[in-house]
């Protein structure tokens, strides 16, 4: 949708159709947008206009268990092809045309973006960000040869992880790098970073050439602030002591005996009981270092 799209408010709410031409944007399912032709008359064509300042406000009720979605501080998060990129860095490459919703997987119609042979680094530098915890994560994969031994990462700010190895996707072209990218295949594992001064610099990099480097489809989430995230690291000390360990455990197993529930960090798994599922929980977290 470009900016001469008309905004039609249905009934007497803060709800509209949004049209352009004879297209109208339409919920495909999935959290997949796209135009369609067809006039809307259910909730798949009908929107809501939310401030950011509404967004901001929700990431008050984050938690680390219960994070809230904070990509909208990116500009185009998903990186989709014919919106603007607002990428910034290298040059990127578009990997093609391929229509995505010409094989029904209705992705709003993407592209992948990646980087050949080069060093690059392609990022957005987020300014006025909720001060706190928060999780970033990308989906892409890399390609490498003895000539290019290269590995690719993500990274926001100074905490980094690599991106997921490229495995079969049939031939290596633009199609197929964009369908291995519609699912979670290649979801990169979450990386958790602090923001303490309102800067979130997010992007995906290489130091020296890499062979093929492809990504699409940013993710931010906030956890709560730092406060809050220490003491989710710190589930499980039950006795407050700063360390999680056996002592843990046989206190927790006394506030169950006799019931005296009003220590909060006893309640391990987070559910608003304390019971014997917490101790079970608390094993886990000694034993595998959840």
């Amino acid at each position: 949708m470009t900016a001469s799209s008309t905004f039609t408010k249905v009934g007497d709410s803060n709800t509209y159709t949004i049209q352009n031409g004879n297209q109208y944007l339409t919920y495909m399912g999935n959290v997949n947008v796209d135009k369609t032709t067809t006039v809307p008359s259910d909730e798949a064509g009908y929107w809501q206009l939310i401030k950011r300042e509404q967004l901001v406000s929700r990431l008050d009720e984050a938690t680390p268990i219960h994070p809230v979605d904070a990509s909208f501080y990116m500009t185009n998060p998903k990186v989709r092809r014919n919106w603007p990129k607002a990428i910034e860095g290298t040059d990127l490459s578009d990997n093609g045309s391929f229509n995505t919703n010409a094989e029904g997987l209705y992705d709003g119609g993407c592209a992948s973006y990646g980087q050949w042979h080069k060093t690059f680094d392609n990022y957005q530098t987020l300014t006025g960000v909720k001060n706190g915890v928060y999780s970033v994560s990308v989906k892409g994969f890399y390609r490498v040869n003895s000539s290019y031994p290269s590995v690719p990462y993500l990274y926001a700010n100074d905490v980094q992880t690599p991106l997921k190895k490229k495995g079969d996707i049939g031939t290596d072209n633009a199609k197929n790098a964009t369908i291995a990218l519609v699912d979670d295949t290649y979801l990169v594992d979450p990386i958790v970073v602090t923001v303490t001064d309102g800067t979130l610099r997010v992007g995906v990099k290489s130091d020296a050439d890499v062979d093929w480097a492809t990504f699409r489809e940013f993710t931010i989430k906030y956890l709560g602030d730092e406060e809050t995230y220490k003491q989710y690291l710190l589930r499980g000390d039950v006795n407050n002591n700063g360390s999680v360990d056996i002592t843990d455990v046989v206190e927790l197993v006394n506030i169950i005996l006799n019931s005296q529930n009003e220590n909060p960090r006893a309640d391990v798994n987070d559910d608003g009981n304390v019971d014997i599922s917490d101790v079970v929980k608390l094993v886990n977290i000694i034993l595998n270092n959840e």
